[in-house]
């Protein structure tokens, strides 16, 4: 993720297993907006500053263009908990 603000668009297709806590505290929320057609993988295991996310029904997203999905950081947990999505 950038450091110029919470929302990002995300482009190709490349699964994503993780995000990067690195600039972020307790309680931030991003939002994401994709580009195309990328699957989300819920609670895969950390690896180093990279930490999974909790995704809604414990099951992966398969995100579509224009999808939005949102989530809250939640440092003690090393988690980056869903707070919902737009399909």
């Amino acid at each position: 993720l950038g450091t110029d603000g919470n929302t990002f668009f995300v482009i190709g297709t490349t699964q994503i297993n993780l995000i990067d806590k690195s600039g972020w505290q307790s309680g931030a929320v991003i939002r994401l907006k994709f580009n195309g057609a990328i699957t989300l993988k819920h609670n895969f295991a950390i690896s180093g500053n990279f930490e999974p996310m909790d995704l809604a029904g414990a099951v992966d997203f398969a995100a579509n263009a224009n999808n939005f999905i949102s989530f809250v950081y939640d440092s003690p947990s090393g988690t980056w908990y869903e707070v919902c999505r737009k399909v």
